[in-house]
């Protein structure tokens, strides 16, 4: 029958582990050390003992059945001594403490428990004084007691997230059994305070999410109407640039539209004009999304509950977020050195032309995320029929290829994908 108690307490906490899969924090499993003193006192017929106290270490383990009840255990190594009055004899045993107890929450941290304590002898030394002996002390083993099956009681109180303290009793089942105080300390080795994740985790997870969001979701191509700009010459009575500028500006469209229908394959697409850019904010997608053919297509639906990013052609804004690199030690104003922490931007300070990506509020995203492709140049004697930027870099006539360089987008996007899916 006592082996049979054994088994079940040291299957126990697996048992539970294994039940407490669930997604209610009161019903997480937590494996604790636990370590203290006992103050013990032994029994026999012929002796009568004083308390004495000897250490024990051991792992507790807990699981919640519901708001206020829980199942504990303990598998315990414990060393136990007490003083006989009369004889002067000094016994010293060694056992392994096996648990279980049902445990009320009387409060979020403070607990009652009581259930049965199986301690399995595995040692009874009697401590003689003999200089002989390097520390004076000689244990000689000694029969004459046995493992006990008691009743144990106590309480805990949770001074950390991480740290409780007890206090238990043992209640004899019979007069030869052993009274036991235990006071000692739980260090939850389960269920730790999490730290908080670093900026740079922090951008890795949020790029993550963003990557495996845009897949499922649609990506609206903003197009330039260069509105303002015409408006202006119309103003100065220069009605033949204005012309030319909306014809430049809807054949870049053009070129735009068709480099995202033959070379993005990453997600949906839909296009819409920079006029409504607000409207797209508010998620008022009526009007607003166009065909092959610039016009607007009200066949064209949008459902406001998806997740949407904004992409287009513009230049690069400069990422202000800035990560630690190291610390420095500087010369101070008071004289001596001070403690310096040094940071970078994971951007230049160039301006330059790109196909970027932003999200549903127009704030364009940062790294690791591959926001951004640079526009891919050709130069005018290649293409002259193209020419639109004189690159302040190398002072050649260049311009820039739609398709290369939503191509380039799209495999940047799919790389990224296969890394985090």
């Amino acid at each position: 029958m006592t082996g049979k108690i054994i088994i079940f307490l040291l299957l126990l906490p697996v048992l539970c582990f294994s039940q407490s899969n669930v997604s209610n924090e009161n019903s997480r499993f937590s494996l604790s050390l636990s370590a203290g003193l006992n103050v013990s006192k032994f029994r026999k017929d012929s002796l009568i003992f004083n308390y004495g106290t000897k250490p024990f270490i051991g792992t507790s383990w807990s699981v919640g059945i519901s708001q206020r009840l829980g199942i504990k255990g303990d598998v315990v190594y414990s060393k136990r001594g007490s003083n006989a009055v009369n004889s002067g004899k000094k016994i010293e045993n060694q056992y392994i403490d096996l648990t279980l107890c049902p445990r009320f929450n009387v409060t979020p941290d403070f607990h009652l428990h009581a259930g049965l304590a199986f301690s399995n002898l595995l040692k009874s030394n009697e401590i003689i004084n003999n200089g002989s002996h390097f520390n004076g002390i000689e244990r000689k083993e000694i029969q004459g007691y046995t493992s006990e099956l008691n009743v144990i009681t106590g309480a805990e109180l949770n001074l950390h997230k991480n740290l409780t303290i007890f206090l238990n009793y043992t209640i004899p089942t019979n007069k030869l059994n052993t009274s036991n105080y235990q006071i000692g300390v739980n260090l939850k080795l389960t269920d730790r305070i999490k730290k908080e994740p670093s900026f740079r985790r922090k951008r890795i997870n949020a790029s993550r999410n963003q990557i495996n969001q845009l897949k499922k979701s649609v990506l609206l191509v903003r197009l330039k109407t260069s509105e303002n700009a015409i408006n202006a010459l119309i103003n100065e009575g220069q009605g033949d640039k204005a012309l030319k500028l909306k014809l430049k500006q809807e054949e870049a469209n053009k070129k735009i539209v068709s480099a995202f229908t033959k070379n993005f394959t990453f997600c949906e697409v839909r296009y819409f004009f920079s006029s409504n850019s607000e409207k797209v904010k508010q998620k008022q997608f009526d009007s607003v999304f166009l065909n092959d053919s610039l016009q607007v297509d009200n066949s064209i639906k949008l459902d406001t509950n998806r997740t949407f990013f904004i992409a287009e052609f513009g230049f690069l804004e400069q990422d202000t977020n800035k990560i630690f690199s190291h610390y420095s030690y500087e010369p101070s104003q008071n004289g001596g050195l001070e403690k310096v922490a040094n940071y970078y931007s994971t951007s230049s300070d160039n301006d330059f032309y790109v196909l970027r990506i932003l999200d549903k509020n127009f704030v364009q995203l940062s790294k690791p995320f591959p926001f951004y492709t640079r526009a891919i140049y050709k130069t005018m004697s290649e293409q002259p029929e193209q020419f639109m930027f004189i690159h302040p870099l190398y002072l050649v006539f260049l311009t820039w290829t739609y398709d290369d360089t939503v191509l380039r987008m799209n495999k940047k996007l799919e790389r990224f994908y296969g890394r985090n899916m």
